[in-house]
């Protein structure tokens, strides 16, 4: 039994060239919810296949949303973060790579808003400042 997938939205993946990955992440997070939802759920959630010799309907249906969500995952990528996944076949496990890469793992996430906000719990204006003056120290305190 051949299995159909309704393929809602044919336009280019959004490129990704390396830089401000978390405007990336959500434009790239909503163009696989419009090819097709399932292809964002294998992204967003790893799957299994009992018997890759044999799937079941519904395994069929999750590899053939995998490939489609590798596929546009490799077109919005620049060749330098390419690098960094073209041997991955599985969507969850290459959008994980790019997460860990460009977002840090969990620790590093914790361990970054603990110094941030450390920085700005100290942060007070001068009494010969004014709200309107220099905005450079609260920059340089969110580097």
């Amino acid at each position: 039994m051949a299995l159909s997938l309704h393929i809602n939205n044919t336009k280019k993946a959004p490129y990704f060239d390396g830089t401000n990955y978390a405007y990336w992440k959500v434009k790239m997070t909503a163009h696989l919810k419009s090819i097709n939802r399932e292809v964002w759920k294998v992204t967003e959630t790893k799957f299994e296949v009992a018997n890759e010799n044999a799937p079941t309907p519904v395994e069929e249906k999750k590899i053939q949303c995998n490939d489609i969500a590798i596929s546009a995952l490799h077109e919005a990528l620049d060749d330098k973060t390419f690098e960094q996944i073209k041997n991955i076949e599985v969507a969850h496990d290459a959008w994980a790579k790019l997460e860990e890469t460009f977002e840090g793992t969990k620790g590093t996430k914790t361990a970054k808003a603990y110094i941030l906000q450390e920085k700005f719990s100290g942060f007070k204006m001068q009494e010969d400042e004014s709200v309107s003056g220099d905005v450079s120290p609260v920059a340089s305190h969110s580097e």
